[in-house]
């Protein structure tokens, strides 16, 4: 087997050789940079729906909708209690929540200030209550939430109120009837990530979750099982988040503050092939893969199937020659 591998090493080698790849590249990757800004929109829900370009907030009791400009067309009342526990998404296919049919492009407002958190859907293109969702989760602080369509779930976000056990909560909720299918802790994956006004949203790229919170200037990536991913560093004057909203369509990620600021900001994703994290491609990458490989570390498993072979060394030099 170790010669096996070394037959693959070398012939790594010698492709990245032939290219003419070791004078180094430098990268500008895993950061987010500002498109786009706007302020006056509601401090507490954001969702955007990248089809008809248009941006949705609230704050209190009241829902608009603005252009990607910032201007707003029109509001309209969220039906229910005052909350600034609460969130907007938008749904980009369509879906069945507690039984009824909703068209994509529904926006569903949830209201986590009181008890169990509640879903209203309001359907295009009047946007009137289609239904009302009694989810089976909540004490009161329910601040994110997001339709994870590819599991054909929900997830919802608490805060940091409640206390013990209650705290900085992740669960991921049944449509058809509200039940709770899995329940984790922030504060018992990672030590220093709290929220207080916060939101979450799941990306179905990439199969994981993404968690706001005002108190924290990084973006939290997590599995929806509760395994961190990493945490992705905001641009500089972007702060205090509430909210978080991710356009599939393209690298564009939408966020807010809860001083009613909203930034449309560009993602690039890391770099995998750097796999020495020195922000260049080189010689040292190279190295630091084959080292992993060699020692059996599935670090090195670059095709993602938990078997370290050649095909984990083909991934990586078609990665690495690829460049960032």
């Amino acid at each position: 087997m170790r010669g096996d591998r070394w037959t693959g090493v070398t012939r790594l080698l010698t492709a990245c050789v032939t290219a003419g790849t070791f004078s180094g590249t430098s990268l500008a990757q895993g950061e987010f940079t500002i498109l786009d800004s706007w302020s006056g929109g509601g401090a507490i829900g954001l969702g955007v729906d990248p089809v008809s370009d248009i941006v949705w907030t609230m704050g209190g009791t009241d829902i608009e909708r603005h252009d990607y400009a910032g201007a707003v067309q029109t509001s309209f009342p969220t039906g229910s209690e005052w909350a600034n526990d609460a969130d907007l998404d938008v749904l980009d296919q369509a879906m069945t929540l507690g039984g009824v049919a909703l068209p994509a492009g529904t926006l569903l407002y949830s209201n986590g200030e009181s008890g169990v958190a509640e879903i209203y859907a309001f359907t295009p293109p009047a946007y009137g209550l289609a239904t009302t969702f009694v989810s089976q989760y909540g004490v009161s602080h329910c601040v994110g939430f997001t339709v994870a369509h590819a599991r054909g779930t929900l997830f919802l976000l608490q805060d940091n109120v409640p206390g013990g056990a209650d705290d900085n909560q992740v669960a991921e909720i049944d449509p058809a009837d509200g039940s709770v299918l899995g329940l984790f802790d922030l504060d018992g994956i990672i030590s220093d990530f709290d929220v207080s006004y916060g939101d979450i949203e799941y990306d179905s790229r990439s199969g994981t979750l993404f968690i706001v919170s005002s108190l924290e200037s990084s973006v939290l990536e997590i599995t929806p099982d509760g395994t961190v991913v990493g945490l992705h560093p905001l641009p500089a004057g972007v702060g205090a988040l509430s909210g978080i909203a991710i356009d599939e369509s393209s690298d564009e990620v939408w966020v807010q503050s809860n001083g009613g600021s909203v930034w449309r900001l560009r993602y690039s994703p890391p770099c995998t092939p750097d796999v020495n994290g020195d922000g260049v491609l080189d010689n040292g990458d190279i190295g630091a893969f084959v080292g992993l490989f060699l020692a059996g570390d599935l670090a090195a498993d670059f095709n993602g199937d938990s078997v370290l072979d050649n095909g984990d060394i083909g991934a990586f030099a078609a990665a690495f020659l690829a460049g960032c």
